[in-house]
This record gives C-alpha cells, sequence and structure tokens, in this order.
C-alpha cells in the first residue's frame, strides 16, 4: 500500500511540469528525495539538526526551494544553503542532499570525484548524470520528469534509499 501512495506522489509531481514550472516540480522531487532516504547515525549530530540542502552552481530554481526551507524531514527541518565556487570536502560534508546545477557540467567530473564515499546524496538534471558516478538524475522522458539512480555509488556513501523509490526509478549499478 505504501508503495503505491509513493508511486502515486512520485507520478503525479511528474505529471504536474506542465501545469507548475518544471523547477517547481524538481524542487519537490528533491523533497521527496530526502524523506525517502536514510544518512548513517554519525551524519546528524542529534536528532534536531539541520537537514542541510545544498545548490553548487547558478539556481536554477529561482524561489521554489523557498517553500522547502524549514519543512521538516522526520526530525531535521530543511536548510538551503547556495554554494559558489567549487566546494571541497569540508564544505561538502556541511550538506545532506546536493544539487548540481547544469551550470557546473564541466567540472562534474572534480565534484563527483570530491563527494566519492562521503554521505552526501547528490542529485542533478544534468544529461547522464547517474551513468556518470552521480546518485540520482533527473531526467525528462515523455515531457514528464523521471529519475535515474546510481545504486552502486548511494551504496558506497552509506545512505540508504527506500525501496519503494529504488521501484520507480531507472536502477543503474555503475
Amino acid at each position: 500500500m505504501r508503495v503505491l501512495a509513493i508511486g502515486l506522489q512520485l507520478l503525479a509531481l511528474s505529471g504536474m511540469a506542465q501545469e507548475y514550472g518544471e523547477y517547481e516540480v524538481k524542487a519537490a522531487y528533491l523533497y521527496n528525495f530526502a524523506r525517502f532516504a536514510k544518512w548513517p547515525t554519525s551524519v546528524f549530530a542529534e536528532d534536531s539538526s539541520l537537514l542541510v540542502l545544498c545548490i553548487v552552481g547558478k539556481n536554477p530554481f529561482g524561489d521554489a526551494l523557498d517553500a522547502l526551507a524549514g519543512k521538516a524531514v522526520d526530525t531535521h527541518a530543511i536548510r538551503i544553503q547556495h554554494m559558489t565556487g567549487l566546494p571541497g570536502v569540508a564544505a561538502l560534508r556541511g550538506c545532506h542532499l546536493l544539487f548540481i546545477s547544469r551550470s557546473e557540467q564541466g567540472r562534474l567530473p572534480q565534484l563527483l570525484a570530491t563527494l566519492e564515499g562521503l554521505p552526501v546524496l547528490s542529485v542533478s538534471d544534468i544529461d547522464s548524470f547517474a551513468q556518470v558516478g552521480g546518485m540520482i538524475g533527473l531526467v525528462e522522458r515523455d515531457r514528464r520528469i523521471h529519475f535515474d539512480i546510481n545504486l552502486a555509488v548511494v551504496q558506497r556513501s552509506g545512505i540508504r534509499l527506500s525501496s519503494q523509490l529504488l521501484k520507480l526509478a531507472r536502477v543503474f549499478d555503475e
């Protein structure tokens, strides 16, 4: 029953792209990815620690992410953080979910190398993101937004994704 509910939520989101802006729908996806991910317990200092959603590069969301700020995932309120330049390991450790903007396509290999093994859920709409070493790639197929997951990269990070989420994705194992 829960699989059906999750599936309907995400399918509804993908269909909303025509009614809402593309990045409003993608912002909703980011929130749902956070809801169906489990980070290693060592990532949060305490139950009330913030869940930090970082954006690297130009912000394509406009104010669409503002609705997520302060919303909770389990007991963690969401904080949105915009990063400039090429962040290092220390800066990335402060993120739980990282959206890599298309503006960073030229620096994607360096970003993915820096992220390797960190418990940071990486998401992007750069073409073939999951296939080249990112965790979750947002893709458009049939005028709807879908997502690909690179399960091997996710597992190396220590993050666990809900099996219900995996059933809705096109899954790659590197």
